[in-house]
């Protein structure tokens, strides 16, 4: 079953075991790796950290959080891709994670405290 959907769905795949690893690895054993995966909007606003606008899509506040992003994520993104495409789903994951943040970094872009991660 596991290598129907790394076939089928290859990108939401990639997308799922990342996610599931960068969170677990920068929750538990590098908290270095969550400050620069964070989202700061004063910094994009000044066009640095701009990596953030996606990374921060890869870390989660906690476990429960993680496991429910990665439930929705299930429940759609692989039968998504297998409709749209692969470089489609990739583009729309990509793009999805960057406009949905940019409120938020035009919002707190003079903030220099604020930080948030994808929710």
């Amino acid at each position: 079953m596991l290598l129907n959907y790394i076939k089928y769905a290859p990108v939401a795949s990639v997308i799922f075991a990342i996610t599931i690893i960068v969170s677990l690895l920068a929750m538990f054993l590098d908290r270095r790796l969550y400050g620069a995966f964070i989202l700061k909007p004063f910094f994009i606003a000044r066009g640095k950290s701009l990596h953030t606008l996606v990374t921060s899509g890869l870390i989660h506040a906690d476990i429960g959080h993680l496991l429910f992003n990665m439930l929705s994520f299930y429940f759609f993104a692989f039968l998504l891709e297998t409709y749209i495409g692969h470089w489609q789903f990739a583009l729309l994951y990509i793009l999805t994670l960057i406009l949905s943040d940019i409120p938020g970094v035009i919002k707190h872009r003079d903030n220099p405290d604020y930080a948030v991660i994808f929710s």
